[in-house]
């Protein structure tokens, strides 16, 4: 759950950066939150190398490539910051490759715990889809709206639009993830229902109600 939940994470706050204008945000505070992403996606990424399943699988090589995909556009955005500015189109392309590959990385972890299950993967696929990407585009645009707050405490040229900018991304995600909860809850009691389980509700399915409210 940790795991998915840091994938999810790096992920997010790199899709949440994508959006943001580089001509408004100080390159320090990327060259942060890039090294942030490079930390968590190592540390992750590692873990996963070091504990692989017992039996090999080529979602686990994927969600490890992944991984470290999210890395190294972490570490790019890092290197890169100070020449954000001239090239935008550059960062944002930078940032949603690293920023999708590591919500991939975490709807792959997430699936491989859910493979044993008795509900058909098949059909869980689009809900931990919808799950994770509404989970890293909150997770992510509060973390970057916090470290840009305190970024303000030494990057005094900025101006307040890229914390506001971000701060209404929170209130977005936060409606958007209030909206989808009940709407894959239910989902997922159908679904539970549908694959014919004892008791047909999500809650009783090993797993799933982890996926469905995964990071809320």
């Amino acid at each position: 759950m940790l795991t998915t939940f840091g994938y999810d994470l790096t992920g997010g706050i790199l899709v949440i950066l994508a959006t943001a204008r580089t001509d408004q945000v100080a390159w320090r505070f990327l060259r942060l939150t890039g090294f942030l992403v490079l930390a968590l996606s190592c540390g992750l990424t590692t873990w996963n190398v070091l504990h692989p399943p017992t039996a090999s699988s080529a979602s686990h090589t994927i969600m490890v490539i992944a991984g470290i995909l999210s890395g190294g556009c972490g570490a790019a955005l890092a290197l890169l910051a100070p020449w954000s500015d001239r090239h935008p189109s550059a960062y944002r392309m930078l940032t949603l490759l690293g920023g999708w590959a590591g919500v991939g990385a975490g709807i792959l972890h997430e699936s491989a715990a859910l493979r044993t299950g008795p509900v058909p993967l098949g059909i869980l696929l689009p809900v931990l889809i919808v799950s994770h990407a509404a989970a890293a585009l909150l997770t992510g645009s509060i973390t970057v709206t916090w470290l840009l707050g305190h970024a303000y405490l030494t990057a005094t040229r900025m101006t307040i639009a890229p914390l506001r900018h971000f701060t209404r991304l929170v209130a977005w995600s936060l409606t958007l993830r209030a909206i989808l909860l009940p709407i894959l809850l239910l989902l997922g009691w159908w679904i539970a229902g549908r694959a014919g389980g004892t008791d047909p509700t999500p809650f009783t399915t090993p797993g799933l109600t982890a996926a469905l409210v995964n990071d809320w």
